[in-house]
């Protein structure tokens, strides 16, 4: 939840700039290369790349269809990163880069740097849009069918986070039943977020 927060709030920076593609991709490499030169402070390896909802906008420029777009996105290389780290590393890595109550983290703590603008206002904007996303019919439809179909697989669960409560057993189930609502919550939020 705290990537897709994140995320969101790198939309609303690329809407709010009204740029077109290549000074978008080039500001977005601008401030993927400040993070990583902050995380490599940290002592931790982060893999400058054109984040996934980027390549998504990308994608529905070019002409395909949304869902096409979704389903196409690419791996965030920073998963195999974090892959290799121990459970103790992987928190550490998370905190480095997003913060903690206490700390600002790589990815706020360089982004007015290269955005020009004030996180925390940004942050407010982007909390309005989650919280239509979340209200919005589709969604609310998609996480009823994830809860139903949760329990199907004999897990009680009330939204997607649930699952890091539930261990590895109910991943798999979890991966499954996903993925209309991952589907329908990013349709919404590039409904509200434009």
């Amino acid at each position: 939840m705290i990537r897709k927060a994140a995320l969101g709030l790198l939309v609303l920076a690329l809407t709010a700039c009204g740029a077109q593609e290549d000074p978008v991709r080039r500001q977005v490499l601008k401030h993927e290369e400040l993070i990583a030169d902050c995380m490599h402070r940290n002592g931790f390896e982060y893999v400058v790349a054109v984040p996934v909802d980027l390549a998504v906008q990308e994608a529905r420029r070019s002409g395909k269809d949304l869902d096409t777009a979704i389903a196409e996105r690419p791996e965030d290389p920073n998963d195999a990163v974090l892959a290799k780290l121990s459970e103790e590393r992987q928190n550490a890595w998370g905190d480095a880069l997003y913060g903690t109550d206490n700390t600002q983290g790589c990815y706020n703590e360089t982004y007015k740097t290269a955005w020009g603008k004030d996180m925390a206002a940004l942050s407010d904007k982007a909390d309005q849009i989650v919280a239509k996303v979340q209200a919005d019919p589709n969604v609310q439809h998609a996480l009823k069918t994830y809860v139903e179909c949760m329990r199907g697989n004999g897990f009680r669960v009330s939204s997607p986070e649930s699952i890091y409560e539930l261990g590895d057993k109910a991943q798999k189930a979890h991966d499954e039943c996903v993925k209309p609502y991952d589907t329908a919550y990013d349709k919404a939020y590039l409904k509200y977020g434009r």
